[in-house]
């Protein structure tokens, strides 16, 4: 962290470490604590849970110093924001005042000329144009492990099948027609493949 003071000095802690170090505090918000030789005020705690975007994992989110003369430059091109819009906001209208603040703005610093904050779905920006193509390949390898189970399924009754030999041919000697026999089996079969589509979806 910046050896300057942070531009504000509150903090949100993690679930984990409000659990571990604070013992789950029912009034642990309103609280100050040290950090890197700064009092911080915690003003909230991530819930329970909550994966990081972005990937990187911590324990303490503070403001990052981007007052001119600290961290701040026209070179943090690398910063990303994760914001939830305002009720009854929509995206357009969001991307249209980040676009009139950026024109403002653009009046005082001429580097800011060709340059505009884009906002976007946090969706898109994770998945983007791969989430058709991450569907596809979760949908073939749902399907080949189905065949594989509907394969193993069909040896089993193939097998099974083949130890009735003695009860068929007793229903046949009995006056059992060729007809009955496999409306029999068929009717079998039907149910098991009935009761394992139900308990699939369900399941599903």
């Amino acid at each position: 962290m910046s050896t300057t003071a942070p531009i504000a000095f509150v903090a949100v802690l993690s679930h984990d470490m409000w659990a571990s170090e604070y013992d789950g505090a029912s009034d642990i918000t309103g609280r100050t604590n040290e950090l890197d030789g700064f009092s911080f005020e915690v003003v909230g705690i991530i819930p329970s849970g909550f994966n990081n975007p972005f990937g990187t994992h911590a324990d303490v989110w503070a403001p990052q110093d981007l007052r001119s003369g600290g961290s701040n430059g026209f070179g943090n091109y690398y910063l990303s924001a994760v914001g939830r819009l305002r009720e009854g906001l929509t995206l357009e209208a969001a991307q249209q005042r980040v676009k009139t603040l950026a024109e403002a703005y653009a009046e005082q610093e001429p580097r800011m000329q060709t340059w505009c904050p884009v906002i976007l779905p946090l969706r898109d920006d994770v998945v983007g144009s791969t989430r058709r193509a991450m569907l596809l390949i979760l949908a073939g390898a749902a399907g080949l492990v189905l065949l594989a189970a509907c394969a193993n399924v069909a040896n089993l009754l193939f097998a099974r099948g083949l130890d009735r030999d003695r009860d068929l041919a007793l229903r046949s000697a009995i006056g059992s027609s060729r007809g009955r026999l496999i409306a029999g089996i068929l009717t079998e079969n039907g149910l098991l493949a009935a009761g394992g589509g139900i308990f699939g979806l369900v399941i599903g």
